[in-house]
């Protein structure tokens, strides 16, 4: 997903398109024995609603900004240090809980007054 970001904003720049605006953002999310758990913060009892405007919504979750896939693989690593485990007869390390992990990509078109402004920019570098 990040990789088809950059390579949007390079076929955008190579075009002469406007160049919109993306943002990245990850949560990690454990519900254990019913209770919701931000796995960033380690803010326990997090409240879940169902809105019909934007779906299911988890109050107080939070939310990191990545640019790059290592910055996401890194937080799963952090959020993972807080998870339920414990061993089983079957397994050492045995999940007790279910996890989210939710990656929220958002798109903004750019506006045309900055499409003028990137193509002039282009055409005066040349």
């Amino acid at each position: 997903m990040l990789s088809h970001v950059q390579e949007e904003k390079g076929r955008a720049w190579a075009e002469g398109r406007a160049l919109d605006e993306w943002t990245i953002c990850v949560s990690y999310l454990e519900i254990y024995n019913e209770t919701l758990m931000d796995l960033l913060s380690g803010r326990v009892g997090l409240g879940m609603y169902d809105r019909r405007e934007c779906g299911v919504v988890v109050d107080g979750l939070s939310e990191e900004e990545v640019s790059e896939w290592g910055q996401a693989a890194a937080i799963l690593t952090r959020g993972d240090e807080r998870r339920h485990i414990s061993c089983t007869a079957h397994n050492s390390k045995s999940s007790r809980s279910h996890t989210v992990f939710r990656i929220r990509l958002e798109r903004r078109a750019s506006s045309d007054a900055s499409m003028r402004l990137s193509r002039s920019r282009r055409a005066s570098t040349s």
